[in-house]
């Protein structure tokens, strides 16, 4: 019996992309594919958070036992602002990724387990065609009071002869811009694991 599919052009920040609709479900391996580039993603804002916030402790600890030496008279650390650039730090959220694979929703639990409150993921639904030519809407974007998701895309997973698997992933990031990405990952046990990234353009 074939299988019925529904195909429709949008055209999203100056791309043409084509999205695919299908009865067909999203196999195990891609699901588990997705979910190991998105904790790397994950991983990587978190350490490199976690980088910024030893840093600003170094330098409080340094003011305290009298080594700290100050940049500038201004230098924050003296009217107590890094102990709110800290806090800041520590409660940054990111902009939801709007899922999509292969042009299809994942399931909806699977996108639920994947979600949390620093780093929210939704489902593609989620994601609008932004009206760019309206004055308003590009107001609100450049001033920052509209946030969309970021359309987060797999959109081909190739298994090379050493047993490597390649993805290739776009995000989609608002009017005239989006950020492609490969991935490389190796099979470790019963996981896939990042062992690669490459950001190779931007538009």
């Amino acid at each position: 019996m074939g299988m019925k599919r529904k195909a429709y052009i949008s055209i999203l920040t100056g791309f043409i992309i084509l999205s695919v609709t299908a009865s067909a479900q999203i196999s195990e391996r891609d699901l588990a594919v997705t979910e190991s580039i998105l904790r790397f993603i994950f991983s990587e804002h978190d350490a490199k958070e976690a980088v910024e916030i030893a840093e600003l402790k170094k330098k409080q600890r340094e003011i305290e036992d009298g080594t700290y030496i100050a940049p500038s008279p201004k230098d924050p650390f003296f009217d107590g602002s890094f102990l709110d650039d800290i806090k800041s730090i520590e409660a940054k959220t990111y902009l939801p990724f709007a899922l999509s694979i292969g042009g299809s929703d994942p399931p909806k639990s699977f996108v639920e387990g994947l979600s949390s409150k620093k780093h929210p993921v939704v489902s593609k639904e989620k994601f609008k065609q932004w009206p760019e030519n309206d004055p308003d809407f590009r107001l609100q974007l450049a001033t920052g009071e509209l946030e969309p998701p970021i359309l987060f895309s797999v959109r081909k997973i190739e298994l090379l002869p050493s047993g490597v698997l390649l993805v290739d992933v776009a995000r989609y990031c608002g009017p005239l811009h989006a950020d492609f990405y490969k991935y490389k990952l190796k099979r470790k046990g019963e996981k896939w694991v990042v062992v690669d990234e490459n950001h190779w353009g931007a538009a």
